[in-house]
């Protein structure tokens, strides 16, 4: 759905005139009055979270990526215990208020 959203907004955006007939947007027509005031203002909201995304989900798998090889490569329990520990530490930190 989020990447629908986004490629509406892209196409929304690079609309030579800002389009009065959200025919083509019907995501972005769902939300005016709900996300934003206006089209090009929800359209900026999914551009917006999309690049949040883009960075929160590279660090997700920076982390998630580094647990699974840690795992794989593990040659003892302890090992595999002081990943998850790892893992969840870092995991946490996500959840942690700015």
């Amino acid at each position: 759905m989020y990447l629908r959203k986004e490629a509406q907004a892209r196409a929304f955006l690079a609309e030579p005139v800002t389009p009065t007939d959200l025919t083509s947007y019907p995501l972005i027509a769902a939300e005016i009055g709900i996300t934003a005031q206006s089209a090009t203002q929800v359209a900026q909201v999914y551009i917006n979270l999309a690049f949040q995304w883009e960075s929160v989900g590279a660090a997700l798998e920076t982390v998630r990526l580094g647990a699974i090889n840690s795992i794989e490569t593990a040659t003892n329990a302890s090992q595999i215990t002081q990943t998850l520990t790892s893992f969840f530490t870092a995991m946490e930190a996500f959840n942690a208020p700015a």
